[in-house]
């Protein structure tokens, strides 16, 4: 009969133990020498037979240079999130320092979580890849890696794009490729590359990525919003309009001179990146335009006399393409709506203020922290009063005009923007809109009575203007 497991063992524990004794006695035997490659922060064995100590083949935490602390940010929260104010990256990538920025840069962004960057028009598709590639191999990422390929959406999917290396996320995609998912979403037959899962694809690989970079390069119709209803943004337009090459930009560097300009530096050459020439310095165009002293006030009419007009004939062609798209609606994003006269356009006029001038200067510093009280306080000075605005707003009457005043917490917010949105609905139902759709001149004559209406409206408030002056 075979012999039982603790009949086998009992035997082999008793002979390590007179082994144990033994060797007790005895010299301890010398490691031989280091052969760890000179690791940082490794020591040679001291006694073949101890326990390892913690110190063998560790590396110390990568520290910052500080080659960052130049540069303005805010942390988005106490513990994650940082975000850097007016930094261009492609700069970054060809400065002389241009290691040492990076290197703390990865180290940033494995503090903070995630690192925020706007407005960087300047990076490519290759530059893109250079940054990532860069930030891992001065972090210690070994040479053998190169940039990862997402198992999901790469080059070989439809509207994919044309780099493997770069993984385009696409709603119209995701539609496409999770189409028989959509009616059981349980279990195993999650998609794993929607917005909550996206990343489970990398980071449950054998090597994941140690960075990734999110560039945002078109929004979607709707501008994200959670009404359905298509955004057109005037200040993004102000942007487009005036980038390097259109007919905005030779204007305004015609009027303001090349000062206005970022300037020359090893990264950016005296005719630009792409050869049409070097981005506005919008901080320095800003000094030129906002304030109240005289120079500044005729500087400002001649930026909007080049910029007004282009923006107007963009907006032109986005509500004309949202009208044939059958939109009910289309929300003009427009800070100087009754200054540049898109009131008259507006079927309804919606002003959100606040009645504390204090909390407007607050949240401009916070959302803009380059600026200085100074800057900021002219930005406000270079408008018309907000509260004004909604005094105005109120004057068109009901139906036509509304407030909603934000000097509470966002879901007051949000709850005051639901209800007005439920009557402004109510006045236009969804009859009308597709009736207006399929009989264009019925479309055309409404917007002409709409603008008759606001022209008279317009009048009424210059009425009540000059009786309010005739008082004082």
């Amino acid at each position: 009969m075979a012999p039982s497991a603790t009949e086998t063992v009992v035997p082999v524990v008793e002979a390590l133990k007179q082994k144990a004794v033994s060797q007790a006695d005895a010299t301890p035997e010398k490691a031989p020498e280091d052969l760890n490659g000179g690791a940082v922060g490794s020591a040679p064995i001291d006694d073949a037979f101890a326990l390892p100590k913690l110190e063998i083949n560790h590396r110390e935490p990568l520290k910052l240079s500080g080659a960052l602390e130049q540069f303005k940010y805010f942390d988005n929260t106490p513990v994650i999130g940082r975000e850097y104010v007016d930094v261009d990256l492609a700069e970054w990538l060809r400065a002389p320092n241009s290691d040492e920025l990076i290197r703390d840069l990865a180290i940033t962004i494995s503090r903070r979580g995630v690192v925020f960057f706007r407005k960087q028009d300047n990076i490519t598709n290759d530059l893109q890849k250079e940054l990532v590639q860069r930030l891992g191999e001065l972090s210690g990422k070994p040479a053998t890696s190169g940039l990862h390929i997402h198992p999901i959406i790469n080059a070989s999917r439809d509207r994919g794009g044309q780099d493997n290396e770069i993984s385009v996320i696409s709603s119209v995609q995701n539609r496409k490729l999770y189409k028989r998912f959509q009616q059981n979403q349980s279990g195993y037959n999650k998609p794993q590359s929607r917005r909550l899962e996206w990343h489970s694809d990398i980071t449950f690989e054998p090597v994941p990525s140690d960075y990734a970079l999110l560039r945002l390069v078109e929004l979607p119709s709707t501008g994200g919003a959670p009404y359905s209803l298509p955004i057109i943004d005037a200040d993004i337009i102000a942007r487009q309009v005036v980038e390097p090459g259109t007919s905005g930009y030779s204007a305004i560097v015609k009027n303001f001179g090349p000062e206005i300009l970022v300037p020359v530096s090893e990264s950016m050459p005296e005719s630009g990146i792409d050869g049409k020439g070097r981005p506005l310095n919008r901080p320095a165009l800003g000094r030129r335009v906002f304030g109240e002293g005289e120079e500044q006030k005729k500087s400002r009419g001649v930026l909007n006399g080049i910029v007004h007009p282009a923006v107007r004939k963009e907006i032109y062609r986005a509500i004309l393409r949202h009208y044939l798209k059958g939109h009910w609606a289309v929300v003009l994003d427009v800070p100087l709506l009754f200054e540049s006269g898109w009131d008259k356009l507006s079927g309804v006029v919606m002003v959100v203020a606040v009645k504390d001038p204090e909390l407007q200067m607050k949240r401009l510093m916070e959302r803009d922290p380059h600026l200085s009280a100074e800057d900021a306080q002219n930005r406000v000075l270079s408008q018309t009063d907000v509260r004004l605005k909604a005094k105005r707003c109120e004057a068109r009457g009901k139906g036509r005009g509304v407030v909603v005043w934000n000097d509470g917490s966002r879901e007051e917010l949000r709850a005051n923007i639901d209800a007005c949105l439920q009557e402004i609905r109510k006045s236009s139902p969804p009859w009308w809109n597709w009736l207006c759709l399929l009989f264009p001149p019925l479309g055309v004559a409404a917007g002409a009575w709409t603008y008759w209406q606001n022209i008279q409206l317009n009048k009424k408030w210059q009425d009540l203007e000059l009786q309010e002056k005739a008082r004082l």
